[in-house]
């Protein structure tokens, strides 16, 4: 299974009388490009995850790799979330979840 999910956000603003040596245009475009990609194995699902933030403003370029991480056989492996962390904070990881009696949770 593969999905590729995208979100562009085009924003133009006119600033009015502009100062010297200020433009009173700005531009400013951003893009969100997320992956998603799995495959059965032996061992169980494998999956790459990668979400990457880019962004132009008057010309000056920004990107951020948000999340990019693969699981497979219970590993966890890269930039994701912290399991035990509720405020949304970002960590690179090596984390391990074990499955007992072919139970899942629901």
């Amino acid at each position: 299974m593969e999905r590729i999910w995208r979100t562009y956000r085009p924003d133009c603003r006119y600033a009015g009388r502009a100062r010297p040596y200020v433009s009173r245009y700005s531009t400013r475009h951003r893009i969100n490009l997320n992956v998603d990609v799995r495959t059965q194995t032996n061992y169980g699902t494998l999956r790459a995850f990668g979400s990457i933030h880019m962004q132009n403003e008057d010309g000056v370029f920004s990107n951020n790799a948000a999340r990019a991480f693969i699981q497979w056989a219970g590993f966890t492996i890269g930039h994701a979330q912290s399991f035990s962390d509720h405020n949304g904070t970002f960590r690179r990881k090596l984390h391990y979840t074990a499955q007992f009696n072919n139970s899942k949770h629901r």
